[in-house]
């Protein structure tokens, strides 16, 4: 599924990966295998804002890494000082609930 993305939302939700996810510890498997996949996402993030004259901002995942970025967002919301990030990514679970 591609998340259509504009660069600033990239970015955005690049940073939120950095602070928010990437640091977490996971508490048990199903975290475990949901930061494993988030942490796919992150990369790929990581790899489009390295790209020079890129296309586009939109991203590709697979039913795994949409299921993993929804079940994120659903039960670890991260509101305090990430009003932009956290509206991203509200937009983008509108893209992908109904597929889910």
């Amino acid at each position: 599924m591609t998340l259509k993305l504009n660069d600033q939302q990239l970015e955005a939700l690049f940073y939120y990966f950095q602070h928010n996810v990437i640091t977490e510890t996971p508490d048990n498997d199903l975290e475990t295998i949901a930061q494993e996949l988030l942490c796919d996402i992150f990369l790929k993030m990581d790899r489009k804002l390295k790209t020079p004259f890129r296309q586009s901002s939109n991203l590709t995942l697979t039913p795994k890494e949409c299921r993993a970025f929804s079940w994120h967002f659903k039960n670890y919301w991260v509101e305090e000082g990430w009003l932009y990030e956290t509206n991203v990514a509200r937009k983008l679970m509108a893209q992908i609930d109904p597929k889910l």
